[in-house]
């Protein structure tokens, strides 16, 4: 759970309720390097991150198409990404 002066959030409120000071507080814990290996990691669009840690994927400098998106989210759901729950 991510705790700030806004309402306490966890992932799951968080993603429901499109919390985006939450994802820009997660993504600037993890930081600019590892992100950026994250990305790559997963072949995850342009892996462009240079638009900010905390806004790249704000409309700014990170892209990827709908079917790079479907094909990502059908391995993230068959835990096809190289890590298991929980790591």
């Amino acid at each position: 759970m991510v705790t700030t002066g806004r309402r306490d959030q966890t992932v799951r409120t968080a993603f429901r309720d499109s919390v985006v000071w939450f994802y820009q507080d997660v993504a600037t814990r993890i930081g600019e390097q590892q992100m950026k290996r994250y990305l790559t990691q997963f072949n995850y669009g342009n892996q462009d991150i240079s638009g900010g840690i905390d806004r790249f994927w704000l409309g700014s400098s990170l892209r990827i198409s709908a079917e790079e998106q479907v094909a990502f989210l059908m391995k993230f759901y068959r835990g096809e990404l190289g890590y298991r729950r929980g790591q």
